[in-house]
Order: C-alpha cells, then sequence, then structure tokens
C-alpha cells in the first residue's frame, strides 16, 4: 500500500513541475506584457507602491510593506538558526505577534487622516520599523507550524534569549540599512530579498493550505508534490495580483 502510494507521488511531480514552470512562463510574460520588472510585478501584488510613500530608484514596495516584508525575510532567516520550539503556538510567540500587531494599527492610525488620532510625528523610518516586528512575528509563527507539522529540525539551535533580541535588533538594523541608504545596489539587494521573503513567505502559507486539504480528506500529501504545487499556487497569486493592480487599480489617484 505505502510503495502503491509512493508511486502515485512520483508520478505527480512531473505533472506539477510542468504546472510551475507554466506558472513561471505566465509571470514573466506578465511582465514583459506590461514592461515591468519581476520586482514591481511581486510588489504590485502586496503594496500599493504609491511612490510618494515609497523609497527611491523605482522601489517596488511603499516604506510600510518594506518594513513588512523585511521582517517577514528576516523571521525566515531567523527560523534558520534559532531553536525549534516543541509547542505548535508557543506563548512568547503569541505575546510578541500581538505586540507587534499593536504596534502596527497604532502606526497606520497615527498616519491617517483622523483629526483625533495623532501621537507622534508621521515620518517614513516609523513606518519601516513599526512593520518590521509584525512581519518578524508572522513568519516565525508560520515557520513553526511548518515545522512542528513537517518535524524540520534546524542546523543551529540558538536558544539564548539575549542571544535572540541582539539578532533581532541586527536584523532590523541591516534592514533599515539597505531601505534608508538610497544607494542603487543596495536599493537592488533589498528589493530582491523582498521578493524572495514574498515567494517563500506566500508558498509556505499554500503549503500548509495542501496539507490541511490532503488530512480534511483523509489523505497525506508528498512533502515534494506539495512544494511543488505552493509554488505554482505563489506564483499564480502573484501574476493575477499583480496584474488587476498594475493594469487596473491605480492607487496614486485614489490617496492623493
Amino acid at each position: 500500500m505505502a510503495e502503491d502510494k509512493n508511486l502515485q507521488n512520483k508520478h505527480k511531480i512531473p505533472s506539477l513541475l510542468i504546472i510551475l514552470l507554466i506558472s513561471m512562463i505566465l509571470f514573466v510574460c506578465v511582465c514583459l506584457f506590461l514592461h515591468v520588472s519581476p520586482f514591481r510585478l511581486i510588489g504590485a501584488a502586496f503594496c500599493h507602491q504609491i511612490s510618494s510613500r515609497s523609497p527611491d530608484f523605482h522601489f517596488p514596495f511603499c516604506y510600510r510593506c518594506a518594513g513588512l516584508f523585511s521582517g517577514v525575510f528576516c523571521g525566515l532567516a531567523a527560523s534558520m538558526i534559532w531553536n525549534y520550539d516543541k509547542k505548535l503556538l508557543p506563548t512568547k510567540s503569541i505575546c510578541f505577534f500581538a505586540f507587534s500587531l499593536l504596534l502596527f494599527i497604532t502606526d497606520i492610525l497615527n498616519s491617517s487622516k483622523f483629526p483625533m488620532i495623532h501621537l507622534y510625528p508621521e515620518r517614513v523610518n516609523f513606518r519601516f520599523l513599526s512593520a518590521f516586528p509584525l512581519g518578524f512575528s508572522l513568519s516565525r509563527i508560520i515557520m513553526q507550524i511548518f515545522q512542528y507539522w513537517f518535524h524540520i529540525k534546524n542546523a543551529f539551535q540558538i536558544n539564548n534569549s539575549i542571544i535572540k533580541l541582539i539578532s533581532f535588533v541586527l536584523f532590523a538594523v541591516l534592514s533599515y540599512v539597505l531601505i534608508f541608504s538610497h544607494v542603487e545596489l543596495l536599493s537592488v539587494i533589498s528589493e530582491i530579498l523582498l521578493s524572495i521573503g514574498c515567494i517563500v513567505f506566500l508558498s509556505l502559507l499554500y503549503m500548509i493550505l495542501v496539507f490541511c486539504i490532503s488530512l480534511l480528506r483523509n489523505k497525506q500529501a508528498n512533502k515534494t508534490s506539495a512544494m511543488l504545487a505552493a509554488l505554482s499556487l505563489a506564483f499564480f497569486h502573484i501574476t493575477f495580483f499583480g496584474w488587476i493592480h498594475i493594469r487596473y487599480l491605480h492607487f496614486e489617484q485614489l490617496f492623493s
């Protein structure tokens, strides 16, 4: 019975590879059709991309989204070296997420047009820094679920809270320098890292969804098949929503 399942999974992989290739080709074709860079299309699937609220060099993310997805990328990196918690959702992770969400919402309200809500001067630095912890905590929670379900162990097992805090601060400082340096090379590097963070984070969400659907159907999804399906869905998702945004939605006019 197990051999039959393995054989079926092996037959599925070539088909899924073809679907993944189609999704990537479609992504490239839409970039060519819209005359935009891959980074611009990826960013358009998640961010309003209003130039007045974004860094220089036609950056594909606004300051707040840059902070959010910098946190996502750094959270993914931290999950590779920090210790794996045996609990599905540790109390520390939930508390950090709650604090991060409160900070994120506070800065959104502070920069809104409500006259009664103005706690501190509105600055793009605060937009970036208020979003970074939320992206980091979200990424850590998703990776915790992923590692818990799939029994993945890290090569490194950093467990010291002080070292974790220091590494978090270093991640934030490095991300801040990349975004606010106003150096074109560093800007391109940050575009690459943020785009990788978007694709990986979205793929992990879809991979977890694939496994949930398999469990509801009383089946066990193969990890490789689930990964290929998740990557394909992520590229289709980014291509479709990025195209809709760039082709039909003009946020500059809406928020001007």
